[in-house]
């Protein structure tokens, strides 16, 4: 086999894999994580959700450092440091285990929004909307908050 036909035949299975999956830009949702979070055990549900809320104010709390290090405070008051307000514009989770009984309620009284992914569902609590809002709102790209 010649160079050239072994180079066409390598493009061709890549044409192929690149076309055969999803990707973001599909605007379309595969997979159901709704059906694996309903068949977690409560334990795990709770861990998840921990996990979730332990890593998101990490991160959060870290870009907010990092974001607001050099940026000047304009006006006096704590509630106009550039670091409280960054702070303020972060999500608000309740507790580990309220949240996690909420996703669960959630996937068992909406089962048409299984698709949506669980940390949709997180987010749009810790932005404080209800469950029906989040049905309201869900979408294939995932729950479009009400402006």
């Amino acid at each position: 086999m010649t160079i050239a036909k072994r180079i066409l035949q390598l493009w061709c299975i890549a044409l192929v894999l690149s076309v055969s999956f999803p990707t973001a830009t599909d605007a379309e949702r595969s997979g159901h994580e709704g059906e694996i979070w309903l068949k977690m055990s409560t334990e795990t549900r709770q861990t998840y959700a921990t996990a979730y809320v332990l890593g998101f104010s990490a991160g959060f709390g870290r870009g907010c450092e990092v974001g607001t290090k050099d940026v000047k405070q304009t006006i006096p008051g704590i509630e106009n440091e550039p670091l409280h307000k960054c702070f303020q514009q972060g999500l608000h989770f309740p507790d580990a285990d309220s949240m996690a009984k909420s996703v669960t309620e959630f996937f068992t009284r909406y089962p048409g929004d299984r698709y949506l992914y669980i940390s949709d569902v997180i987010g749009a609590l810790g932005r404080g909307m209800t469950l029906e809002e989040i049905h309201k709102h869900a979408s294939p790209i995932g729950v479009i908050p009400p402006e």
